[in-house]
């Protein structure tokens, strides 16, 4: 049972270096070195584990609730199979290995319904306090979301995987790919004076650290994923190196809607995975206001909206089929959701 408030410096320090540990050791099977020997930007289910289904979260920003009820959320009798089978939980399903959940990043910085928090705390912040009430409030659910990811990579190492999105950005740079960030107030250098004020500058630096060891993008059996559109074609090599390139990861994480160059999208799935012709690309970041938004031809699936609760079940025996294959967590027992 997690409570929203903020961990101790000791708590967070222990996390982001158990987590560090568990990302740079990843099998080369799982993520592919890049040149200077680390695990690099690919995340390579194909290889891994071809056979497993897959969960996909699109951004978080501190929806702890949300996070939960994933956990707890109940599989559908077909998941596994056209004939029915146990139910299982997701959380289940990971203990057993019979389940990727894969995050399409965006953890911190809170939205829609936090607007005058962001609002409130800037103003305390041009006053000189940063710990104000509204912002001990925003981090508590920014960091206890994180503190989430952290322990459930570090539980399920091989099968839960949060990708790296355009919020994954604790310095508030503009730099290694990242923008400086602000929507409502100045949300990105909030957060970074809060950080440095609370925790100091060594835990701050090795958070930063954590998000630019998240993998970037999801090469699976039948799908490809990452936290954005692809801005343009970017091959296997570019992927795997793209950790220490700013254009691939400034390209996965922060192309805005109708951005990126025509054909992006087909023609990764043709490099990637060019014996499926029902392979989809899925993705996240900007807002959407149904379940699901088709781009590129109908191959790209955009899947944000922070008014929902939505899960993307994408099964390995059949092709997805957006109107049948969202899913709603909040209730008990699992909804589809239909396209609004």
């Amino acid at each position: 049972m997690y409570v929203n408030s903020l961990p101790s410096k000791t708590v967070l320090s222990d996390l982001v270096e158990q987590t560090l540990a568990v990302l740079d050791t990843e099998p080369e099977m799982l993520r592919p070195a890049d040149a200077s020997g680390m695990p690099g930007g690919l995340l390579y289910l194909k290889s891994f584990a071809p056979d497993v289904p897959a969960v996909l979260v699109p951004d978080l920003h501190g929806r702890t609730g949300f996070f939960d009820e994933i956990l707890s959320f109940v599989l559908p009798e077909d998941f596994y199979g056209k004939t029915p089978g146990k139910r299982l939980t997701v959380a289940q399903a990971l203990d057993l290995k019979k389940l990727y959940l894969v995050c399409l990043g965006d953890g911190f910085h809170t939205e829609v319904v936090s607007r005058e928090r962001w609002k409130q705390a800037y103003e305390q912040w041009k006053a000189g306090n940063i710990r104000s009430a509204a912002m001990l409030g925003e981090m508590s659910d920014s960091l206890g979301l994180m503190q989430r990811v952290m322990n459930c990579k570090c539980r399920w190492p091989r099968y839960f995987h949060f990708l790296k999105g355009n919020h994954e950005n604790i310095l508030n740079e503009s730099a290694h790919g990242n923008l400086a960030f602000g929507k409502y107030t100045y949300e990105g250098e909030l957060v970074r004076s809060f950080m440095l004020d609370v925790y100091g500058e060594s835990l701050l630096n090795r958070y930063a650290h954590f998000e630019h060891r998240l993998p970037l993008f999801v090469w699976a059996a039948n799908f490809l994923a990452s936290h954005a559109q692809p801005l343009c074609m970017f091959s296997k090599d570019d992927v795997i190196n793209g950790l220490k390139d700013e254009a691939v990861v400034l390209g996965l994480t922060w192309t805005d809607n109708d951005e990126a160059q025509k054909d992006s999208v087909a023609l990764m799935l043709k490099s990637f995975l060019p014996d499926r012709p029902d392979a989809l690309y899925f993705g996240g970041h900007r807002f959407i206001s149904g379940t699901y938004r088709l781009k590129a031809n109908g191959k790209y699936v955009q899947l944000h909206n922070p008014d929902k609760h939505c899960i993307t079940l994408i099964r390995t025996y059949r092709p997805f089929n957006p109107d049948t294959d969202i899913y709603d967590t909040s209730a008990s027992a699992g909804t589809n959701l239909l396209q609004e």
